[in-house]
């Protein structure tokens, strides 16, 4: 059986927080602190999921992210902290706290500025022998998995590119369109992933990456993102698995205008109109 280990969640009593800590209560027996600066609402948190999942496996952590020296101090008694903080200043500040502390992180924010603060500690990540993932959520997460799976359909993947993406702001879905060469042909591939809740979806999203990291079946030492790191077929297969629709929307011939879009087998949910 496997040792249960201790996750720091860090805005653990968001939503996107409460979602993952209860998908992780539900398929581990780790255990979460739920972080932040309002001690009363991690309280309440952490008793409603100790109600939900017994075992008192959740514990309230009361801490502000912009005192580096104190968050330290906290991560050092987690194998794992996990940050679903929105604000894109402390992401840097969360970053280096985890690296001070000799702990694995995630974190969960989409901004471009936080992964590069974060990207900038890859040399000292990696000599310590740790793992950072950045933009593990569902936006750019998700995407990223399905255009790397999408890029294995064509006979030369070098020559894929993204066609078209919905706007960044989407929270619900996202729909990439990628074109390359198949047997000799020009084709394009289209994909499409959604959820009802954006919350629970950047949990479900995150979640593989997680559990990769405390098993030890994630062991790429640096700074990645997310999306770069997990296999797409078996990340893409627990999305599916977790309820999000994963549709594989077919390929077609761009020199065929009446070209019908082609189930190449994935998930065999095959929409009937092109991008």
């Amino acid at each position: 059986m496997e040792k249960a280990k201790n996750i720091l969640i860090l805005g653990g009593y968001g939503r996107t927080g409460v979602e993952l800590a209860r998908l992780l209560l539900k398929e581990s027996g780790h255990n979460i602190g739920l972080a932040g600066r309002d001690q009363i609402k991690a309280i309440r948190s952490a008793r409603e999921l100790n109600w939900e999942y017994p075992g008192q496996r959740v514990e309230a952590v009361q801490v502000n992210v912009a005192f580096r020296r104190k968050l330290t101090g906290i991560m050092t008694d987690y194998d794992l902290a996990v940050a679903s903080v929105r604000r894109t200043a402390f992401g840097g500040q969360m970053a280096m706290a985890a690296l001070d502390a000799s702990v694995n992180y995630v974190d969960l924010n989409p901004d471009n500025d936080r992964r590069k603060a974060i990207e900038g500690l890859h040399e000292e990540v990696r000599r310590a022998g740790l793992t950072f993932l950045t933009q593990a959520g569902f936006v750019p997460g998700a995407r990223e998995l399905m255009a790397r799976y999408a890029a294995g359909y064509f006979d030369f993947p070098e020559d894929a590119v993204v066609r078209k993406f919905d706007s960044p702001s989407c929270e619900r879905h996202t729909r990439i369109a990628l074109t390359g060469l198949k047997a000799g042909r020009m084709q394009t591939l289209g994909m499409t992933i959604e959820h009802r809740d954006p919350d629970l979806a950047t949990a479900i999203t995150a979640l593989p990456s997680i559990l990769g990291l405390l098993d030890g079946s994630l062991k790429e030492v640096g700074v990645h993102a997310m999306g770069h790191v997990m296999d797409p077929d078996r990340a893409l297969e627990s999305l599916w698995d977790r309820n999000m629709m994963v549709s594989l929307e077919g390929s077609w011939d761009l020199d065929q205008e009446d070209s019908q879009p082609k189930d190449i087998g994935f998930m065999e949910q095959v929409a009937g109109n092109v991008i």
